[in-house]
């Protein structure tokens, strides 16, 4: 077992003491070893969230338990706000702008934690309180030692302001050219690698997918000035729109058929349709983020089977 001592955030006395049936090498295991990672919980909540409000639920019930996994999301990670509530107010196919307001108001109680959460989630202080009462955890673990006394990854975030997010995404800009332009053509073949896979197997719904993976992209855009875990983002931008897509989520029909929407859509489609089809090619492509010949060899799954094929071998 282990136990959170109490800490104080944002003036509230928190004191939590969960208990495990799991020895601790087991748990560290679990987390280290990411068969627990906040990124998949927040897809998880995303997906109840979306199936529930489908759901033929009790309309009090169905408000407490979207409005309870939306505040879970934002309290576990500030993201879920920008993946969800979009999607949650916006995507109905006949929704009118009453139905937007009325879902607005109908997440207030979310909205509410998000921005409690944005101006009181700590510090670096209570990052490091946290830290220290797990001190029971980490010997267990296969840490450097140089980390056994500072924070780090999730609790380490804590910690994080607007302003750290911004000096690092103007830190990697004054860094040349390179890696950003790398993350842009890595974000651009993600869209396209993923539009031309669905145009294979459902070239009518296409379009639809293509809407659904632009209207992700604006929302999650904002994250990208946040912060530098670009592959994180785009994570999230396409596992999220394809959550939306597959539970039947489509943008609401006074946008999708707007002029400039649909020619900008079909123009897309168009340019997708000429794409390769074939997804072994795949095997052979990579983009490193960092500039270096090795680099370049490692980055596609080829590249990188080969060269260990060639230490092995040596």
């Amino acid at each position: 077992y282990f136990s959170l001592h109490p800490y104080r955030v944002a003036g509230i006395k928190i004191q939590l003491q969960p208990t495990f049936l799991l020895p601790k090498k087991i748990l560290w295991d679990g987390c280290e070893y990411t068969i627990v990672r906040k990124d998949c919980i927040l897809l998880l909540l995303l997906i109840a969230c979306l199936t529930i409000l489908r759901g033929g639920w009790k309309s009090w019930i169905q408000w407490s338990v979207v409005n309870l996994c939306c505040c879970c999301g934002v309290l576990l990670h500030e993201t879920f706000a920008f993946i969800a509530f979009p999607a949650i107010v916006l995507t109905q196919q006949c929704m009118t702008f009453r139905m937007m307001w009325q879902r607005m108001y109908y997440l207030i109680p979310a909205f509410f934690c998000f921005v409690v959460v944005v101006f009181h989630h700590g510090d670096a202080n209570t990052a490091q309180a946290i830290h220290d009462s797990w001190q029971g955890l980490w010997i267990h673990s296969n840490l450097p030692p140089e980390w056994l006394h500072q924070p780090f990854a999730t609790i380490q975030s804590i910690g994080w302001t607007t302003e750290l997010g911004f000096l690092q995404t103007k830190g990697l800009l004054q860094n040349g050219l390179y890696q950003p332009m790398a993350w842009f053509c890595v974000l651009l073949l993600t869209f396209m690698v993923s539009g031309r896979f669905l145009h294979a197997r459902y070239q009518s719904k296409l379009a639809e997918w293509l809407q659904i993976l632009i209207f992700q992209l604006i929302c999650v855009a904002p994250l990208f000035l946040l912060g530098i875990d670009y592959g994180r983002w785009i994570f999230l931008w396409i596992v999220s729109s394809m959550v939306l897509f597959s539970l039947g989520y489509r943008l609401p029909e006074r946008i999708a058929q707007n002029v400039v929407i649909s020619s900008i859509t079909n123009r897309l489609v168009l340019f997708i349709s000429y794409l390769p089809r074939k997804e072994w090619l795949l095997l052979f492509f990579g983009l490193p983020i960092l500039w270096g010949l090795m680099n370049f060899v490692n980055a596609s799954p080829a590249g990188r089977f080969l060269w260990e094929m060639y230490s092995l071998a040596r």
